[in-house]
């Protein structure tokens, strides 16, 4: 189910979160694509967090952003170990129940980013991370070496 503008907040107490004053990515990308120029589902990490959820941008409260960079940033992550990175100051139970709040309460704003198994977490394929692009390039580079791979990589969408 995705949130319209009628719909309530699922995170208590947090008001809407201006889009304009959000931190944007490094990335020079336009509203709804990737750096590769696709639109869908993309998270930009670098010089500041933002999601696009179809297309659109789609703010999110702290915690939920921490939580999707930090499952972005790994293939798949138990749910254990979420737990304690994002919440090491409480208990592991409590670490757990504010996991399950975060994941549904996620869930419901933007139904499928994160794939949840009763273990794991990890990020739908759906969802493209300027971070990984950039990995990619970088390792592009590598195998490219001299003027014609800084070129590209300086045209790119990474540099702004």
């Amino acid at each position: 189910m995705k949130m319209t503008r009628s719909e309530p907040n699922p995170w208590p107490g947090a008001g809407p979160i201006p889009l304009e004053t959000q931190p944007r990515g490094l990335a020079v990308v336009q509203p709804g694509h990737s750096a590769s120029g696709q639109v869908g589902n993309h998270l930009l990490l670098l010089g500041g967090f933002r999601l696009e959820y179809d297309g659109a941008p789609l703010a999110l409260p702290v915690h939920a952003q921490r939580l999707l960079a930090f499952v972005a940033l790994h293939d798949q992550v138990s749910r254990v170990m979420t737990a304690g990175m994002l919440w090491p100051d409480v208990t592991e139970q409590r670490a757990s129940g504010n996991l399950r709040s975060t994941v549904w309460r996620l869930q419901r704003l933007c139904p499928s980013i994160v794939l949840v198994s009763r273990n794991l977490l990890r990020l739908s394929p759906s969802v493209t991370v300027d971070v990984r692009e950039c990995q990619v390039a970088l390792a592009a580079l590598a195998e490219e070496p001299g003027e014609a791979g800084v070129s590209e990589l300086s045209e790119g969408s990474f540099c702004g």
